[in-house]
Order: C-alpha cells, then sequence, then structure tokens
C-alpha cells in the first residue's frame, strides 16, 4: 500500500516519535545547551555540549571507524526528513495565510472599505517550498509604524527634489534633476518591505504628477510632506549633496554590518557608529542654502533603520 501523503497524518506520526517533556528531558536539554569554550584548529571557540560531542563524533567517523559513520549519516537523514516536514508545515499554514487575508483586501478594495489590518501583510510573506518561509514585513505595530514614517520620508524626499529643481529654475525638460533628495528617495524605497514599496512606475508616476508644480506649490507641498514625515525642515531648505550622501550611506552600511557581526556586543560597533553620525552630520551642513537640515541624529538613524 502507497505511503499516505495526507499532512496531517505526516504530522501525526513526527509527532508521535518525540517524547514527552519530563524532567529527565528537561535535564537533558539543560546538559546539552549548556556552552563550553574549546580549542579548535582556529583557536579558542565557544561551543555546546551537544556540539562538542558531534565534533568528536565526526572526527571518529572521518577517522574510518563504520560505527560512527553509520550514526552520522543516520542523523543527517533525520534530519533532512525533519526539516523537510518543517518546511511543508510552515509553508501550508503561510499559504493559506497569505490566501485568506489577500480575499479580505481584495473584497475590501471591491467595496471600498478598509482593508484588513493583519500583519503580517501577504505581499510580505515570502513561501519557498524548498527554503521555508521568510516575512519580509513588519509583525506587529511598532514595525508598521518605523515602515509608515520610512515611507513618509520617502515621499517627502520626492517633494524636496521638484521643490529644489524649481528654486534653481532647472528647465522643465531637465526635471527632475538627479539630486541627493531623489537619489536617496530611491534608495529608500527599495529598502521598504513590498507592501510599502512603490514599484518603478508608481514612483515615476509620483515624479512625474510633481513636476508642473510651481515654486511657490512645491515649496508648500514640500513642506506639508516632511511634516507628515515627522521633520522639521526650514521652508525653502535644501538637501545634502549627492557626494556627502553617498558616504553617508556607506557609512550606515559598515555599520548595519558591524551590528550584525557584534552578537549582541556593542562596543564591537562603536567606532562604525561615531563614523556614521560623523558622516550624518557632514551631510547635513553640506546643504547648499540656507542653515543645515532639521533633521536630529536619532531621527535620521531610526528612519534608516
Amino acid at each position: 500500500m502507497a505511503q499516505s501523503k495526507n499532512p496531517s497524518t505526516a504530522r501525526s506520526r513526527y509527532a508521535e516519535k518525540i517524547p514527552p517533556y519530563n524532567e529527565h528531558m528537561h535535564q537533558v536539554y539543560e546538559f546539552a545547551t549548556t556552552r563550553r569554550v574549546v580549542r579548535t584548529g582556529g583557536g579558542p571557540k565557544e561551543l555546546t555540549h551537544y556540539q562538542v560531542v558531534m565534533h568528536k563524533q565526526l572526527e571518529t567517523a572521518l577517522a574510518g571507524n563504520s560505527v560512527a559513520q553509520r550514526d552520522i549519516l543516520r542523523q543527517a537523514e533525520l534530519a533532512v526528513q525533519s526539516r523537510d516536514l518543517f518546511i511543508q508545515m510552515q509553508c501550508e499554514i503561510w499559504t493559506a495565510y497569505k490566501d485568506l487575508l489577500q480575499r479580505g483586501i481584495d473584497r475590501a478594495r471591491g467595496t471600498k472599505a478598509p482593508p484588513p489590518s493583519d500583519l503580517p501583510h501577504p505581499a510580505d510573506i515570502l513561501v519557498d517550498w524548498t527554503k521555508g518561509v521568510t516575512i519580509l514585513g513588519p509583525m506587529d505595530e511598532a514595525g508598521r509604524r518605523r515602515c509608515e514614517g520610512l515611507a513618509k520620508f520617502r515621499d517627502a524626499l520626492v517633494v524636496q527634489q521638484i521643490m529644489e529643481d524649481a528654486d534653481n529654475r532647472v528647465a522643465m525638460d531637465n526635471r527632475p534633476s538627479t539630486g541627493a533628495a531623489l537619489v536617496h528617495a530611491f534608495l529608500i524605497n527599495t529598502q521598504l518591505p513590498p507592501s510599502f514599496r512603490l514599484a518603478d512606475a508608481e514612483l515615476g508616476a509620483r515624479v512625474l504628477s510633481l513636476l508642473r508644480l510651481s515654486k511657490r506649490e512645491s515649496l508648500v507641498r514640500c513642506r506639508a510632506a516632511w511634516k507628515a514625515a515627522g521633520c522639521q525642515m526650514p521652508r525653502g531648505q535644501h538637501y545634502g549633496t549627492l557626494e556627502k550622501l553617498k558616504r553617508m550611506v556607506c557609512a550606515q552600511a559598515d555599520l548595519l554590518n558591524a551590528v550584525r557581526r557584534s552578537d549582541g556586543d556593542q562596543l564591537a560597533w562603536q567606532s562604525e557608529f561615531a563614523a556614521y553620525v560623523a558622516a550624518l552630520q557632514e551631510f547635513a551642513a553640506s546643504a547648499p542654502k540656507r542653515k543645515s537640515i532639521a533633521v536630529s541624529i536619532p531621527q535620521e538613524a531610526e528612519a534608516l533603520a
């Protein structure tokens, strides 16, 4: 008889193999996950007891011990099966969630009713039946507010470029110019999750819809856009230069990479943070007219995070 492919049956059989989490299993877990420092070929390294035993067993298997080899191969086979089953269950659950929520969004669009506000948004869920599920967008209200703030920052930068072109009397055929504001807007747009990101055509259409604004109209729209983004930008203030923007963005990337490598140790990325703050201040001071950009370091750092 062919083996049942029913996911619920597979899950129940998988669950039957797992022993109950009693006191004995708790002690085994605590011992297996206790970490210790061991010396390896690359120097001292912190490993759990389980990892130490696995390394020793692997060395024995590679030395030719047939018992260790069979055990390693069996564990690897079980790990592959367990991972495949986990990915299948994960993809089934999130695919059903995406379909259900997307139907609710489509119905709301048809009736012009407010769309469901459940998180994560369906567009931010990437289902890969070979690698698993990746959530690209916010999972809570705090994350949603951060993304909304960053999207408003992007929108303000677009209007900022239109205002600067009008103020600089750039010929209409040459608008928009490739200034720091517009470049920064496109860069931020690529960093947003799919549910907040504008497609290239959408962003281009938004820019084109603003091109015909007069200088006075662009000043009013620009001030309103910065206010909506929560930033205090003086009326008519220009953005920083493209050269200083490049340096600031590179310093930001170095900082984020250092934070990822630090494993929670803030001392490990202090120099990168200082370099980012210096680059941010230089960018703010590079505005070609009036006083420097009135965007505080914490606001800018939070927006770019």
